[in-house]
């Protein structure tokens, strides 16, 4: 049995990847991938078993004090999706993992994995895209409208959900909504979904809502972390002139 890593998926990313034994657990060390960025977090990437899968996986993330928001490390949560090929598997989040000390100073984040199955998906938080978000529309009854504003640096259609279109001088209130400025932080997705959620089933009672899911579109199919990337952070680029093609 031998274990092979992609970061072929949907928002894959992953640096260093190295497979090996270690007593008699397979075992994959990666870091985050920065992306082109001056920041790193989001990872996500599939184990393969060629063969019977392994009843354990022990996954070791390295260098992670050069990942943002990582402290030292014991209470990062990732989460695990088991045989990630099959139509019925879900995400799971992870207990916080072992920190491993080592005699330069450095230090590792270890996780290990029980009944991987023959793919498993590990990511560094839930991740939520386009198929996210066609879920919403459908469990919404199609509540909101989609419509494309613009197109992203990559030339990726921007899609923009809402209720209503409004009127000039209109009376009713309105909310503008947007997430995914940094396009690794996939809890605004999930926050933005809670609410939209939320809106639909009050119905012509809840606010005119506009709505842009992901703003760094590009960011969020390609698996960047998406803060401080060269040049601009799209969360800095909102001046005159604007310094990103999405700000218009």
């Amino acid at each position: 049995m031998s274990i092979r890593v992609t970061t072929d998926i949907p928002f894959g990313n992953a640096a260093n990847v190295l497979v090996s034994d270690a007593d008699s657990v397979p075992e994959i060390s990666f870091t985050s991938h920065p992306h082109g960025g001056t920041e790193s977090l989001w990872f996500c990437f599939r184990a393969i078993a060629d063969g019977s899968p392994a009843p354990r996986l022990r996954i070791v993330l390295t260098n992670p004090d050069t990942l943002l928001g990582v402290g030292h490390g014991d209470h990062v949560h990732p989460v695990v999706r088991r045989n990630a090929d099959s139509p019925d598997s879900d995400w799971e989040r992870l207990p916080g993992g072992t920190v491993q000390e080592l005699p330069d100073g450095r230090w590792n984040v270890i996780w290990d994995v029980e009944r991987p199955g023959t793919s498993c998906d590990f990511a560094v938080c839930y991740p939520y895209g386009p198929d996210e978000l066609a879920t919403l529309l459908t469990d919404t009854n199609r509540a909101f409208s989609i419509d494309t504003i613009g197109v992203s640096q990559h030339g990726r259609p921007i899609p923009r959900l809402s209720n209503d279109a409004g009127s000039p001088g209109g009376k009713r209130a309105g909310i503008f909504l947007m997430a995914r400025q940094h396009s690794g932080e996939t809890t605004g997705s999930w926050v933005l979904d809670g609410m939209l959620r939320e809106f639909a089933r009050h119905g012509d009672r809840a606010p005119l809502v506009w709505a842009i899911p992901f703003s760094n579109l590009d960011g969020v199919i390609e698996g960047d972390y998406g803060k401080d990337p060269f040049p601009w952070d799209l969360n800095r680029a909102w001046s005159s002139p604007a310094m990103r093609h999405e700000i218009l």
